[in-house]
Parts: C-alpha cells; structure tokens; sequence
C-alpha cells in the first residue's frame, strides 16, 4: 500500500489546484504512477509531467534509446513499479528480450556496445556518479551533443520517477489474488548476476 493518499481523483484538491491535475489527465489520460503522490505538490507535478512529455514524445532520442536507457534506470534503481511499466512500451519501441533480461539481471557484458554504453551511461549517473570520459566521447560523437544531453535528461528524469515511486512505496498492478504477474516485473535479486 503506497505510503500517502494518492490523489487520483480531480475533487482531492483545492479548486485553485485542479489546473495541474486537469493538465496530466489531458498529457496522460489518467493520473498514475508517480503522479497520484505528486500532485500533493501540483505544480511539482504539472512540470514534471512536462519534462517527462517532452524527454517520451517530443525529443530527438530514438525511442529505443530511450526505453534502454529507462529500462536500465528502472532496473539500477530498482523500481518494479517503472520496470512494469516501461517493460511493454520498451519491446514495443524494439527493444529486443534479451536486452530487456540482461538489464535486468545486471549482466551489460551480455549487451551489444550500443546497449552497453546506455547502461554504463545510467549506471556512472545513478551509481558511481560520474561518467568515465571515454565514455562520455562515445557517446557525444554517436548521439551528437544535444542527443547526450538529452539521454542524461531522461536518466535523471526518470531516477527522480524512481525515487518518488520508491520512496512513496507505489507499487505496480497486484492481481487479485495479491500475485504480481510474472511478465512486467523485475527479475528477483536473486535471478540477477
């Protein structure tokens, strides 16, 4: 159970508040994830609802970067809640299971160099927090300069989607029978490498 009353239904907030609300329900269609805790704080949630519709719809980062690069934020901090929701949106934007899996099960030796340098790439921001230069060249000269900006933006976005997620205990879909499903969760640590 999330920590804090998720404010999931427009009449939760004060009337002068409800234009943060309406504006995430009009980007998004619902208000989930992240956003029922942070719209505690609506005009928190109003631009982070804004950068994050940018980094997913409207930057230059091919959306199979960007659901790496997710994919490998969600599982660096491990986050089920964004591992399960971005699982399906990265196979569909192509990247392949196996990908998916050795992210997953920290295994970037199992990754092509293309996917391994996004890994490392979340893995110097979100773990040792900082990048090794030659890495960072890399990817300057394969993404451009506004491209790695842009990459780094959406690790950072979504590390702090991560940290809301976590810190509030907002957890993915649970079936009835109170069973996560198999597909769309995280690998348990003890199936990772």
């Amino acid at each position: 159970m999330t920590r804090v009353a998720e404010l999931k239904q427009r009449d939760a907030l004060p009337e002068s508040q409800r234009p943060a609300f309406d504006e995430i329900v009009a980007s998004r269609g619902a208000i989930q994830g992240p956003f029922g805790v942070l719209l505690h704080s609506p005009e928190l949630a109003r631009r982070a609802a804004a950068v994050g519709g940018y980094l997913r719809y409207e930057s230059a980062l091919e959306p199979r970067l960007r659901e790496t690069a997710v994919m490998a934020t969600a599982g660096l901090n491990e986050c089920d809640y964004e591992w399960a929701a971005h699982e399906p949106i990265a196979k569909k934007a192509g990247v392949p299971q196996s990908v998916i899996d050795a992210i997953g099960e920290r295994r970037p030796a199992d990754l092509a160099p293309e996917d391994r340098d996004i890994y490392e790439l979340a893995v110097g921001i979100i773990q040792t927090h900082r990048v090794p230069q030659e890495l960072f060249d890399r990817l300057k000269s394969r993404l451009g300069l506004p491209g790695l900006v842009e990459v780094v933006a959406a690790i950072g976005y979504w590390s702090f989607v991560a940290a809301t997620l976590n810190t509030f205990e907002v957890l993915p879909h649970v079936d009835p029978r109170g069973d996560r499903s198999e597909k769309g969760t995280m690998p348990t640590p003890e199936a990772q490498h």
